[in-house]
């Protein structure tokens, strides 16, 4: 029996080399399970970081759109455009005052459009909420100074200092219902004249009174009345020295009241004493309500003043200047005639190109408001003027007693400039002690030359005050921000009423004769949005090109440096003078549009060698053909001369266009698309001019009477209605 069970507990031989024979079996197995799930392992972790770069990437180009969007969109605009739902989610201040301008601008059904078309913004009942509160009445609007308290308080000493503006909008006479005050309004807020009642009246104009900073672009309407044909002085007066005080109160100092030279500013004028006449001694400043030791001055608006000049000469045909200035500078004569620029428009009419291209048929006979328009006056007395007639006098087209008329044009040019500079290079500072004497020098000059300019019987004019005031006021100005207060330099443009008429314009944009009520809702949007837009056909628009060209694009310069070689070789441009038949006054006109086409180049960044290579120094030239261009020549080497050569290349471009029949050879330059530029710029240059005077011809042949209006607008639509 043991030998049984011994046999039964040992393994047989054949058992053993069975089980032998199975272990590397088991082994070969593990090994290739752990070679496919290392393999499967690698398989997924390559695709691990595939997807992590995947990621990465996805990542990037999200936050650099994200990036891209805030450049566009606020953050809750942004939070929009993701989950397109807003619920929950307040909209900023910064997109409603965004939203606020937009609606401003496109007006309601352009708001609503925009919102449909799934643009992040507020509905309009959004906004009418978050604005409900903000009540603007006529009066001295109480809640802004709250807000610009806030303000204020973030800025340096010298953003602290402002000027107080007043001006008038019209507005149409009518009563309507405001629904937000539950009352009727249209009736006048102020007494008339003389402090009549005006309860029974109607409102034709809305007077605003706004601030405007003078070192940093602010500006906040603090206040309107609506007023009848006239206004009370005392009622003006009080309300000024108010809004002097309340913004005396949170911080700001106020130097300057601004206002136009109407009859009714001037007689607030009056009740503080303020005089200026050809034997009366200058009086522009009051004590101060705030501060006894301090000045508070008042002056008239210099663009309205300049705007008057030019409605007077065309009134009145001739200013009479006298003998002491006449001799002073050596003028051949003591009259100052419209006829001489009406002159120089008539001769400039006989071809496209013009010597003195701003003058307009319209300017020697304008209507209403022809004589708003800051462009009449900017045109006749336009320094382009003075150099026409100078050269025309050269030449015998006009007498030489039109000289003085030239010199008056470059005067008062010259004094518009600076009593309107708007930058640095313009404004006045004692880091250049030369050109700051010498500008106050002019300035006290060209008073001396008011004083001493008659008009009829000698009658002392209101544009005579207006220009005497606000030169005046302008060197008090100066010498108290520059020596008291530290200034570097003073921007004489900050003491106009561009910041007014900028507000008008926007009102007009969207009515052009405003009611009562829609005036109101208007200003609040305005107030709130603080919306502001270029002046493109306002009373303030000023023309600051130094050349015409300025309207055109041309391609990027995409060539790399090489060294310069000479760009033209005279064999290569023959004329035949029986082929052009210029005149040598459009030749002239033709050379001085020839360096605005080339300075327009310049600007765009174009090589330096080449501009160098087509242009030379006005006293390297003794060519008769630059006259014009230097007299145009306000400031040594501010214009560009081209070379003869080129102009003789222009003279065959010209005449190809006026002819249609040339073939242009193009001379060899170091990069050969300049020229192709400048000929292409001057044929789209010619082509605007071709246009403009045919669209000036037939505008002529639209009877409209614009004084039956009541604005330009207005006007405006009348004449478009004549359009077939």
């Amino acid at each position: 029996m043991f030998t049984q069970e011994l046999q039964k507990g040992t393994p047989s031989t054949s058992n053993i080399q069975n089980e032998s024979s199975e272990e590397p079996q088991a082994s070969n197995n593990e090994d290739e399970e752990l070679y496919v799930t290392n393999l499967q392992f690698q398989r997924l972790q390559q695709k691990l970081q595939a997807s992590q770069a995947k990621v990465h990437t996805l990542e990037s180009q999200v936050k650099q759109f994200e990036e891209q969007l805030k450049v566009i969109f606020n953050a809750d605009q942004i939070h929009m455009l993701k989950y397109k739902n807003h619920r929950g989610y307040q909209w900023s201040d910064e997109t409603v005052q965004r939203a606020l301008k937009l609606y401003m601008a496109c007006g309601a059904k352009g708001y609503q459009e925009l919102c449909k078309q799934q643009y992040p913004l507020p509905s309009i009942r959004t906004l009418q909420h978050r604005i409900q509160n903000f009540k603007v009445q006529a009066g001295v609007l109480e809640d802004i100074f709250v807000l610009l308290k806030l303000k204020v308080n973030a800025f340096e000493n010298q953003e602290k200092y402002a000027s107080l503006l007043l001006d008038e909008i019209a507005i149409k006479p009518g009563l309507q219902y405001d629904n937000s005050t539950k009352e009727v309004v249209g009736r006048p807020t102020m007494m008339l004249s003389g402090n009549k009642d005006s309860s029974n009246k109607l409102a034709t104009h809305a007077l605003v009174f706004m601030l405007a900073g003078m070192t940093m672009r602010w500006k906040q309407t603090v206040a309107y009345e609506l007023t009848a044909a006239s206004y009370s002085a005392d009622e003006v007066l009080q309300k000024l020295y108010y809004i002097v005080r309340k913004s005396h109160d949170i911080g700001l100092t106020i130097t300057t009241i601004i206002s136009d030279i109407g009859p009714a500013n001037r007689s607030f004028w009056r009740l503080l004493h303020i005089t200026a006449g050809r034997h009366e001694k200058v009086k522009n400043y009051c004590a101060h309500p705030c501060d006894k030791n301090e000045r508070l001055y008042v002056m008239p608006d210099p663009v309205h003043a300049f705007k008057n000049v030019a409605t007077s000469l065309v009134r009145h045909k001739i200013f009479k200047i006298s003998d002491a200035i006449k001799n002073k500078y050596k003028l051949p004569s003591e009259y100052i005639k419209i006829s001489a620029i009406k002159k120089v428009f008539d001769l400039d009419s006989q071809d496209e190109i013009k010597m003195a291209y701003r003058l307009k048929d319209y300017m020697f006979q304008p209507g209403h408001f022809e004589k708003m328009d800051i462009n009449t006056a900017y045109a006749l007395f336009h320094n382009d003027t003075a150099a026409a007639i100078t050269y025309y006098i050269a030449i015998g087209a006009l007498h030489n007693n039109c000289a003085t008329t030239a010199w008056f044009c470059k005067q008062i040019y010259r004094w518009f400039s600076i009593i309107t500079s708007r930058s640095s290079k313009l404004g006045l500072s004692e880091n250049n002690p030369e050109v700051y004497e010498e500008a106050l020098t002019f300035l006290k000059q060209f008073m001396d030359i008011i004083y001493n300019i008659t008009i009829d019987k000698g009658e002392w004019k209101p544009f005579q005050s207006g220009i005497v005031l606000a030169t005046q006021t302008s060197l008090d100005l100066q010498d108290h921000y520059l020596r008291v207060h530290g200034f570097r330099f003073v921007l004489l443009g900050r003491l106009t009423q561009d910041a007014l008429e900028n507000l008008f314009s926007v009102i007009r944009s969207r009515t052009p004769v405003p009611g009562p009520h829609e005036f109101k809702v208007a200003l609040r949007l305005i107030t709130l949005s603080q919306y502001e837009c270029q002046i493109v056909r306002g009373n303030y628009f000023t023309d600051n090109r130094s050349h015409l060209i300025n309207y055109c694009k041309e391609k990027p310069n995409h060539s790399e440096d090489q060294d310069q070689v000479e760009i033209f070789s005279c064999s290569e441009i023959k004329l035949d003078e029986d082929e052009l038949v210029l005149n040598e006054a459009v030749k002239q006109s033709l050379y001085y549009l020839l360096g605005s086409v080339i300075f327009s180049l310049k600007k765009k960044k174009k090589c330096s060698k080449c501009i160098e290579s087509i242009t030379v120094m006005s006293s390297n030239l003794n060519d008769h053909i630059i006259k014009l261009t230097q007299l145009k020549e306000y400031k040594e080497n501010v214009l560009l001369f081209p070379k003869v050569q080129l102009f003789d290349y222009i003279l065959i471009a010209e005449t190809f266009f006026r002819k249609q029949a040339r073939i242009i050879r193009k001379p060899k330059t170091c990069h050969s698309n300049i020229i192709d530029d400048i000929v292409s710029l001057y044929f789209r240059t010619r082509f605007f001019l071709a246009l403009k005077n045919h669209n000036d011809v037939e505008m002529k042949k639209i009877n409209v009477t614009e004084n039956t209006r009541s604005s330009r607008s207005v006007a405006m639509r009348a004449l478009v209605k004549n359009v077939k």
